[in-house]
């Protein structure tokens, strides 16, 4: 190969790689935009006046649902009408959230009249990743944009975690409570309804 081939084939290679360079670069512009504009609208509800948690009188919203389950297949969600139902709302990067998790098993499995269900606002993998090191006994969902909507949905105003509605077989909303949960705590909000 001569030499002028050569440099030739180096600024090419040269080219090339500052083209993908900033494609790359507009990539991640453009996902650190979105993530900015996600915490500002965050920022801006935590700003408001209003309180954290609005009252909800029910939970269609939730029963009208169908989410992937995180060891696979689908729930749908109004097969859970009917019986009371336990929804911790939850993320794998979230200190609360971990902590109250093995109280919130333990709970589940000493109350099987009780639908016990986690909705991960999470990235799946993250989700699947943290169940397999420390795994419950209820089912989790992985709640992705329509997990996010069902926060707001049953009045978690600011979209905080954790999050956790007791919901009555009548499909009542019977008990919120926003931030981390001991299964004491939960059994008293059980026996206020």
């Amino acid at each position: 190969m001569t030499r002028r081939r050569a440099r030739l084939l180096l600024a090419l290679l040269l080219l090339a790689g500052a083209l993908s360079g900033g494609v790359l670069w507009q990539r991640e512009q453009a996902r650190r935009a979105a993530a900015r504009a996600t915490l500002e609208r965050i920022a801006a509800l935590r700003q408001s006046d209003a309180p954290p948690v609005r009252r909800v009188a029910d939970a269609d919203a939730l029963f009208a649902a169908t989410l992937p389950l995180s060891d696979g297949g689908l729930l749908r969600l109004s097969t859970l009408r009917g019986r009371p139902v336990v929804v911790n709302f939850w993320a794998s990067w979230c200190p609360p959230c971990i902590a109250e998790m093995p109280g919130l098993s333990r709970f589940a499995a000493a109350h099987p009249q009780l639908a016990v269900i986690g909705i991960a606002i999470d990235h799946d993998n993250a989700v699947r990743a943290f169940l397999k090191l420390h795994p419950v006994r209820y089912p989790v969902l992985l709640g992705g944009q329509v997990g996010y909507d069902l926060l707001g949905e049953l009045g978690d105003v600011r979209h905080d975690l954790p999050y956790t509605v007791v919901i009555g077989a009548d499909a009542s909303v019977r008990a919120q409570h926003l931030g981390r949960i001991e299964p004491a705590a939960l059994q008293r909000l059980l026996d206020r309804t």
